[in-house]
């Protein structure tokens, strides 16, 4: 922490800790090593405040708010487990960096919504067998630059409805290193806006089991003009 956040933090202290209620009902204890002990008795303005000469500090106030300034680090040990319930909300700032290490599972769950903002990069790794995403309603991915997948085993995509690709700008590829089978329990429809199809290889077979037919140009490939 700055020394100016440092001055800035003990002036706010002082400032709130100012109190005019004199003896006997305000009491002020001060030690030989600079500590100071303030205990208000004057109903209204019933207050506990500890100095410490570094400049930490903490108080009590009459309408039971705490408040705490540390100009060191604050360590706590619990041998026993620590349970901490708000009413209202949390605010959490950290200036600097933040490390959270759990031995055990960890749960955590928000009745309302929820959002995560990096500024900069961000890497998950789980090292556990398996991972699941689930979304009782729709889930959206929407990725401003490139999209890479990349899976060292099987790949399954089973959709209870269609399933639409499409690409707006550049060229679509699809390779396979080996055989390649497309099965449809309807109709099959190929169609191409350009002026080539075109088919590499050996050999190029189109096998029907019933009748199978070569429309001309200009005539809709659709199952409709199909005898």
């Amino acid at each position: 922490m700055s020394n100016v956040t440092q001055d800035t933090d003990r002036n706010r202290a002082q400032t709130q800790t100012t109190d005019q209620s004199t003896y006997p009902d305000h009491h002020v204890y001060y030690t030989q090593g600079g500590q100071r002990f303030e205990i208000g008795n004057q109903k209204g303005r019933e207050c506990i405040k500890v100095f410490h000469p570094s400049g930490s500090y903490c108080e009590w106030f009459p309408d039971g708010k705490f408040y705490q300034m540390n100009i060191g680090e604050n360590k706590q040990y619990n041998k026993g487990g620590v349970t901490i319930t708000v009413d209202e909300n949390n605010d959490v700032h950290i200036k600097g960096h933040s490390k959270l290490q759990i031995g055990g599972g960890a749960h955590i769950e928000v009745s309302g919504d929820a959002g995560i903002v990096v500024g900069g990069n961000t890497a998950i790794t789980m090292l556990g067998p398996g991972a699941g995403i689930s979304a009782k309603g729709n889930l959206y991915l929407g990725v401003d630059g490139n999209l890479n997948i990349n899976v060292k085993e099987a790949t399954n995509i089973k959709s209870g409805g269609p399933i639409n690709i499409e690409t707006t700008g550049g060229d679509a590829q699809y390779k396979a290193a080996g055989k390649t089978t497309v099965t449809s329990y309807g109709d099959t429809v190929v169609q191409s806006s350009g002026s080539d199809v075109v088919t590499y290889g050996t050999s190029t077979k189109i096998q029907g089991g019933g009748v199978t037919e070569w429309q001309p140009p200009g005539t809709p490939l659709t199952p409709s003009t199909w005898t």
